[in-house]
């Protein structure tokens, strides 16, 4: 700062205090500030928390449409099934609609080896079963 008296600049009570003296001289004196806001501690957590907050939740729906979106893959990706699971989506296929007991005649195997694999078909998304009377039927999972 160049001013042609000694001049004071300093802070007292929260303002500004130019302080300087002279003698019958025409003085001017141009003062260009500015004032930074101190930021609350408890501001700067929240904001902190937020946002992890934000990248938490981002993460969580990424995992969760990632999961859907292999499930869903799993319906037309048949290289994961096993060959009893193949011929039991071959005859839900063939037919539509099947029950659990025409599976059990149709491939020749026992009712808990039919129910394991039916529930297995389920799991993986690639089979529906609805409950009808006394008896399961089952029908294909419609790919989204």
């Amino acid at each position: 700062m160049k001013a042609p008296i000694p001049v004071q600049i300093f802070s007292e009570g929260g303002r500004v205090v130019v302080n300087g003296v002279g003698r019958n001289k025409a003085f001017s004196l141009k003062l260009q500030y500015s004032i930074q806001e101190k930021k609350s501690g408890v501001f700067s957590i929240l904001t902190a928390v937020l946002v992890v907050g934000g990248i938490l939740l981002f993460a969580g729906l990424f995992a969760f449409f990632l999961k859907k979106k292999s499930s869903r893959d799993a319906v037309l990706n048949r290289s994961s099934l096993t060959e009893r699971q193949l011929a039991i989506v071959k005859i839900v296929e063939e037919h539509g609609v099947v029950s659990q007991k025409s599976l059990e005649e149709a491939l020749g195997i026992p009712k808990s080896s039919v129910s394991r694999n039916v529930n297995a078909l389920v799991k993986k998304g690639v089979l529906r079963k609805e409950r009808k009377g006394l008896t399961n039927v089952l029908f294909l999972a419609k790919a989204s």
